[in-house]
């Protein structure tokens, strides 16, 4: 992004303004320096208690012609950038946070030569701290709390904690945008090659480099960002270095599910050592590595080197003649410096359940769901799963999920329980207006529109610009409501 509206000066002009008066040739080199040190869009927020000189917002129309959004959107939004920097520079700001971003569609679907959208940016001008107020120069951006919008205008989840942040989150990518998902043939676990060529102590950005994009991210655990590669490996970082790779994912097994499969990560090809593969046995798996330690209560066979472990998950596996053998099912590679992190508080769960109800009562008024009203909702996004370059899903909450294409919803998911650990089962249940989470088949039913229709498992129901599905377990001979799927025409 540009930032310095100065220009290079060709020798033509240099000789030229040398016979100019003093007086003018000053007052160039002041406006010059001025121009150089225009106010800065922030990503992160000032290591001190920095001073807001005001609260402002600037818009520009965006016409809906270039069909990649990302493209329409690059000069409006430095367009609004220039604005605000004229703002803050007008009351001597020299710092801008952006705090909110709005996307909306105007005009009429009748008039579609003339649809435009209108993109808009709030801000705060604010003064930044001096040198004695700010810390040490040699202390980490990551130990900053980033800003909402970074200086790309881009939105950042997980900027609740001090020293973790998600990668911006790309709304509007061109459609030919592909994710960088590399070709790996490395297939090797062990403590001195790491997992597939990533080494423990890497930075995000260098494992990114190695084995490209993630498909999950998480910002659930206090000052640790969890990344996932298809469904079955879960890197956990901690001050931006690598500490943890599991095939323990914090996701449930419904969640997991909308996770796209990477053959790589998910077919099961990895080997200790190189030689070791999965559902190897236990005595197998002893000989190969000439130990014989004990696996401990819970099925595991630990190895260390140096400040690494790596932990082998066995299963108790029963043949059809009724052998019973322990068998090879995963791995954990972790730094002993790791530290185990508490959960985050989740987003206010009465809150979500306000939204989700006006937002349901919108799609039986046949209302159109504007996604930047909703997201301001919600609040907050705790984590997201990447299905292409202009399709995620948002998770927020213990069972809400926000499938977005684009600038568009697409689908609202609501599940039994989004995370797997046991200490996290115990939520409260979720709501869609009168619907609750554990309600029987027929009361279900007879909250639904006439022309609702149910199978043993599945209630469904077309409206005219969403489709309703309802899905049920049986437990003790009942049929009770454990999930739900609203997707949107």
């Amino acid at each position: 992004m540009q930032t310095s509206n100065t220009r290079p000066i060709t020798n033509r002009y240099a000789r030229i303004l040398a016979f100019l008066p003093v007086l003018l040739l000053s007052s160039f080199s002041t406006q010059t320096q001025a121009n150089h040190q225009s106010p800065k869009i922030m990503d992160f927020y000032p290591k001190c208690n920095y001073q807001i000189l005001d609260r402002v917002s600037a818009n520009s129309i965006v016409p809906n012609k270039d069909k990649r959004l990302a493209n329409a959107l690059d000069k409006p939004t430095q367009k609004i950038f220039h604005q605000l920097r004229e703002k803050a520079t007008a009351i001597q700001a020299d710092g801008i946070i952006l705090t909110q971003r709005q996307y909306k569609q105007i005009g009429t679907e009748t008039d579609a030569d003339r649809l435009v959208s209108r993109l808009s940016y709030h801000a705060e001008l604010i003064k930044q701290c001096d040198d004695t107020q700010t810390q040490t120069q040699t202390q980490t951006e990551t130990e900053n709390k980033p800003t909402p919008y970074n200086h790309l205008g881009q939105q950042v989840i997980g900027h609740r904690t001090a020293k973790v942040q998600l990668r911006p989150i790309t709304f509007t990518l061109p459609e030919k945008t592909r994710l960088n998902h590399p070709s790996l043939s490395n297939h090797e676990v062990s403590l001195d090659k790491g997992v597939y060529g990533v080494n423990l102590g890497m930075s995000y950005q260098q494992v990114i480099d190695i084995w490209g994009s993630a498909s999950v991210e998480l910002a659930v655990l206090d000052n640790e960002l969890v990344i996932g590669f298809g469904r079955r490996h879960w890197l956990h970082f901690q001050n931006d270095k690598l500490m943890r790779v599991s095939n323990i994912s914090l996701l449930g097994v419904d969640a997991q599910n909308l996770v796209p499969m990477r053959s790589h990560f998910d077919n099961g090809q990895w080997k200790i050592n190189r030689k070791i593969a999965i559902h190897t046995s236990l005595s197998d798996v002893r000989a190969t590595l000439n130990t014989n330690s004990p696996l401990s209560k819970d099925d595991r066979l630990l190895l260390s080197k140096n400040d690494q472990t790596l932990t082998l998950q066995f299963a108790l596996r029963k043949s059809m003649t009724g052998d019973k053998s322990h068998d090879l099912v995963g791995f954990t590679l972790q730094s002993t410096h790791y530290q185990s992190q508490p959960w985050l508080e989740r987003n206010n769960h009465q809150a979500l359940l306000l939204a989700l109800k006006q937002t349901y009562q919108q799609l039986k008024d046949q209302q159109d769901i504007e996604l930047d009203v909703l997201r301001q909702q919600l609040g907050e996004p705790v984590g997201r799963i990447v299905l292409s370059p202009r399709k995620t899903i948002e998770i927020y909450g213990s069972h809400l999920l926000l499938s977005t294409t684009g600038q568009q919803v697409s689908a609202i998911h609501l599940l039994e329980q989004t995370f797997a650990l046991a200490s996290q089962s115990q939520t409260t249940p979720w709501q869609l207006g009168e619907i609750k989470q554990g309600q029987g088949f027929a009361e279900v039913k007879a909250q639904l529109p006439e022309g609702a229709f149910g199978m043993d498992d599945e209630i469904q129901y077309d409206g005219d610009n969403y489709q309703l599905k309802l899905f049920f377990d049986q437990k003790n001979s009942t049929r009770h409501v454990y999930g739900a799927e609203i997707k949107l025409y």
